[in-house]
């Protein structure tokens, strides 16, 4: 999940509020349907070939996690429950 290594705490290139804006702006106008759907053909896409990496999403929830309200939280949880079941 190439898109998600950039999400790291430790990047010394692009800040945490960086990387939160840039994935705000480039998924804003789509709605939740459209958003899950995404996301699960990239994640099939990464586990295709090799490239899933369930460390990067852990770190994205971090990183995403104090951003979000409690809802949005839970919604995010339970995406990753549904990622790692697959």
């Amino acid at each position: 999940m190439k898109e998600l290594k950039n999400f790291s705490a430790e990047n010394g290139d692009i800040t945490d509020r960086d990387v939160v804006e840039q994935a705000v702006n480039k998924y804003k106008d789509k709605d939740e349907l459209e958003l899950v759907s995404e996301l699960e053909k990239a994640v099939a896409r990464a586990k295709a070939d090799g490239s899933f990496d369930r460390e990067a999403i852990d770190n994205f929830a971090r990183l995403v996690s104090p951003y979000l309200s409690d809802e949005q939280r839970e919604k995010l949880d339970n995406l990753i429950a549904v990622i790692e079941s697959k």
